[in-house]
């Protein structure tokens, strides 16, 4: 890139920027993606080699007008148009505020070709209110709806749109309303966001109001304007669901979208918003000791209560004026933290005392802030009211520019950081921060670095699947035969076969090889002697990598055992497994990467145990090879939850997991009723959400949290009697709860669903309702349902009004800060069956096997589709579940094989 731009700096103007630009959005539409296209780009404006106009022009260019034959273009190459349409459009978005006259009226044309387009790519609407996820087309009609409130308004602002005999204005009239027509049957929150700026921009002289909609649209408007909202409420519980669903697993690093949150609930009340935050951020640590989590996941909560959450707080500290300080919030935050609510779940230590985990935590936070100079040094022993165990780090605040230079000056300080990484003390995102840069500039250097990206990718996609020999090409096939013969012939493997085969080439073979092995043994064509030399071989140093790969497959076969009569030689099957997760020996140079790779794979290869101990409950080869991978497996920070953790939820009384689901949320509600700011949260992990949604459906567990408000709401009505509230009522509350956790991300969320609010569900890759696309269904859909179920209706209405408010200004700044391997790039990338991830992520089919007749009895549901009709019909949450059509092993893992979140299954 770097050689690109010096390349393009002799210019005197755009032409060439241009031409490379076209050049490279060709080459990635025609390809697979590359992530870092995003980055090249945004490179290319700044430097100024190209324009914004350049930008936009060349998009419409190259995908505006394949909307029409969007069908005929094959999914792969549509889905990466798509992806880099949506990019570029928020890309574009983000700029527009830097632009002057000059560079914004050639953006004209491209944006009304965009709103001409995408209104004729659906001449039937109900096209799209009929479907039931987003289609590429709708997330594509989401960008340039945001693009279109910030032109028009950036318009406005530089006087474009003053004389109404404007032709700009005439354009524009032309194709707006339309559009909005189109939108609102994607978003109906979004399209009334057209609608005032249409108004706040005198867009609709010249057309006659309504003639863009049909009288449903209409109706739908008025009806949701005549629902009338309560107290706006900013609990204590919001705050604590949304940083856990931030760490429930691999924690999540937007900070745009953390702060578009917060500023959101601030309403202008930094002082509170700053206290707040850090007492949401205790509470999570103290949920977790009291869950008893392990020391991992309790250290990445320690980590961000000191090395992110006062990077989190300085641009708000810079609002506070005095005598209100950032001092005085931290004190009132930490005043909260009762120790006495926390005795009996750490067996009388006082938490917050000397010897306290909460204590060491609160210590390391105090220090964290004021080496960011949040808080003077000096200060911290008055507000721990003791002196303090620790001190300032010796080396003060790192700088990221100082520490990239020591790396390049000493490459061993590389490693020294590495570790320094994991100290509480503050700097860990100036050393993150600058090992970043370090790996991008060397990226940079070449695209050397495109060729294992390549290789990669390509492992995914074939790494763990074991194909028919014949399917393999002549030279694959050449390979693995002489694998085959080298180690289990009499001479062993030869060095010149060796130099034969490279490491990649012998990698993308090996699950073929450990299956053909395995059926030749199953077979007798193998001795079973003559199959533990070879796998002893396969443990030697040079080809130990090869047992990732292999585990994954002999975990796969065995979790598509699915009753004792399946076809598998138990006894080859135990005995391979056994030579190679308990070798009778290993050299010592091995010992250390095999203990890695068995650490790595746990999570599979336990659960397909337990799975094949359950069908063979008498084998007695089953449980040592579990000790051995119990006594390696760290339980890991993910998305997962654990076989104890469903067995407890589907077994809930009352319905199961349903029930489960809105006891915690009815527990979280009554904390916040009745909290005095010191008590303790209730017991709350967002992994119970997620699997509820994934495992009954979205539209199932969004019934159940709407049932909760109906009854919080009757509830306020028994209690009121009639009289008007003068605060809060709980439903206010349980408003302020859903909400939360109806918008909290997940490592999942693609940036789509970041804008959307109404994406497809998280975790399929838009085959499945989330819970937001399917609130705004029932939101566009709430003047029907009000004619038979008028108090569910309006529930619905003022949910989803609370959804897109919290959630619009996110998705504002969002759109610019997009990570380049977002969404789309990783679908492109690992397609095809029977890969990796089928391996990896098949770990759920035997966690939850047992358990989902469970769950379905106890929901009282047998499984039954809960569809749109019966949500509408006001069926609650107990009398349906959307189990049908959803595989097993999406209940856990949340994670299609598509976008590479097979990997949150293993512990690296």
């Amino acid at each position: 890139m770097a050689t690109t731009i010096q390349t393009l700096g002799g210019q005197s103007n755009s032409s060439d920027g241009a031409t490379y630009l076209e050049t490279l959005l060709q080459q990635t539409s025609s390809t697979t993606l590359n992530p870092r296209v995003l980055e090249k780009i945004e490179k290319l404006i700044t430097g100024g080699f190209i324009t914004v106009p350049d930008v936009l022009q060349i998009a419409m260019r190259l995908y505006g007008r394949t909307m029409h034959d969007a069908k005929a273009i094959r999914e792969p190459v549509r889905q990466r148009r798509d992806y880099m349409e949506t990019s570029l459009l928020r890309l574009a978005t983000r700029h527009l505020s830097k632009l002057n006259r000059r560079y914004m009226m050639p953006i004209l044309r491209p944006f009304v070709q965009w709103l001409s387009f995408y209104c004729t790519s659906y001449p039937n609407s109900t096209e799209l209110s009929a479907s039931p996820v987003l289609s590429p087309l709708q997330d594509v009609g989401i960008a340039i709806s945001q693009f279109s409130i910030t032109y028009v308004n950036r318009l406005t602002a530089m006087g474009v749109m003053d004389a109404k005999g404007q032709v700009h204005r005439k354009t524009i009239q032309k194709f707006f309303p339309p559009f909005i027509s189109a939108v609102s049957h994607i978003e109906m929150g979004l399209a009334q966001s057209l609608l005032m700026t249409q108004k706040h921009n005198n867009l609709a002289e010249d057309w006659k109001s309504g003639a863009a909609f049909d009288s449903s649209d209409i109706a739908t408007l008025r009806y949701q304007e005549s629902i009338v909202d309560g107290t706006q409420v900013h609990t204590r519980a919001a705050l604590f669901i949304y940083l856990n669903a931030v760490l429930c697993s691999r924690p999540l690093g937007d900070d745009a979208r953390l702060f578009d949150y917060l500023d959101a609930r601030s309403n202008g009340d930094v002082a509170s918003l700053i206290t707040d935050l850090i007492t949401a951020a205790f509470d999570v640590l103290a949920n977790a000791i009291n869950r008893n989590e392990t020391p991992q996941n309790i250290n990445i909560i320690r980590s961000f209560l000191s090395n992110k959450l006062p990077t989190l707080l300085l641009p708000y500290s810079a609002l506070l004026f005095e005598p209100v300080t950032t001092e005085v919030c931290i004190t009132q935050a930490l005043n909260r933290m009762d120790s006495s609510a926390y005795v009996s779940y750490t067996q009388m230590v006082d938490l917050l005392g000397s010897s306290g985990m909460l204590a060491d935590a609160r210590s390391e936070f105090l220090f964290a802030c004021a080496l960011h100079r949040l808080i003077p040094e000096e200060s911290i022993e008055g507000i721990l009211g003791d002196v303090p165990m620790q001190s300032m780090p010796e080396s003060g605040k790192y700088s990221k520019e100082a520490l990239r230079q020591q790396c390049l000056e000493n490459p061993s300080r590389a490693e020294t950081l590495v570790s320094e990484l994991e100290n509480m003390e503050g700097n860990a995102p100036e050393i993150a921060g600058a090992l970043i840069k370090l790996i991008h500039e060397c990226l940079e250097i070449s695209d050397m670095a495109l060729e294992p990206a390549s290789y990669l990718a390509d492992f995914f996609r074939r790494g763990s699947h074991a194909y028919d020999p014949q399917s393999l090409s002549d030279i694959e096939q050449s390979r693995l035969g002489g694998w085959i013969e080298n180690l289990y012939g009499s001479e062993g493997i030869s060095d010149e076969f060796m130099s034969t085969c490279s490491p990649k080439s012998f990698h993308l073979i090996a699950a073929t090889l450990y299956e053909q092995s395995f059926l030749a043994c199953s077979s007798g064509r193998l001795g079973v002697e003559t199959l533990k030399e070879g796998f002893e071989y396969l443990l030697k140093p040079i080809l130990l990598s090869s047992l990732f790969t292999g585990l994954a497959w002999f975990s796969s076969h065995m979790l598509s055992a699915t009753s004792a009569k399946a076809s598998i030689n138990l006894d080859v099957l135990f005995t391979a497994l056994t030579s190679l997760i308990n070798p009778p020996s290993i050299s010592q140079e091995s010992s250390l990467l095999h203990a890695t790779i068995l650490s790595t794979t746990s999570p599979t290869l336990e659960t397909a145990l337990i799975h094949m101990q359950r069908i063979y409950p008498r084998r007695p080869d089953i449980e040592p090879l579990l000790k051995t991978i119990r006594s390696v497996s760290k339980r890991q920070r993910t998305l997962h939850v654990t076989h104890e953790e469903v067995e407890a939820w589907s077994s809930f009384s009352g319905g199961g997991l349903t029930s489960a689901v809105r006891n915690t949320v009815s527990s979280l509600i009554n904390w916040c009723s009745t909290t005095d700011g010191s008590s303790v949260a209730p017991n709350y992990t967002h992994h119970q959400l997620l699997l509820a949604t994934r495992l009954l459906g979205a539209r199932t567990v969004l019934a159940s949290l709407i049932d909760e408000l109906i009854k919080q709401e009757e509830q306020n009505k028994a209690t009121l009697k009639g009289a008007v509230p003068t605060g809060p009522t709980s439903t206010d509350i349980a408003l302020d709860v859903i909400t939360t956790l109806i918008i909290a991300p997940t490592i999942t969320d693609t940036s789509s669903t970041v804008v959307t609010n109404n994406h497809a569900d998280d975790s399929s890759g838009g085959r499945r309702f989330s819970l937001r696309y399917s609130l705004s269904i029932l939101n566009t859909e709430a003047y029907l349902l009000s004619k038979k179920f008028p108090q569910r209706s309006a529930i619905i209405v003022r949910l989803a009004r609370h959804v897109q408010v919290a959630s619009q200004r996110s998705a504002n700044r969002a759109n610019g800060l997009d990570t380049a391997l977002g969404e789309g790039y990783s679908h492109d990338q690992v397609q095809s069956q029977g890969n990796l991830g089928d391996a990896l992520s098949n770990v759920d089919d035997a966690m939850m096997m047992d358990i989902t007749a469970q769950v379905n009895a106890n929901s009282g549901a047998g499984g039954m589709d809960m569809d749109e009709e019966a949500l509408l019909n006001g069926l609650s949450a107990g009398n349906g579940m959307d189990a049908r059509g959803v595989s097993l092993e999406d209940l856990i893992s949340g994670g299609d094989q598509d976008d590479m979140s097979f990997i949150d299954n293993m512990d690296f």
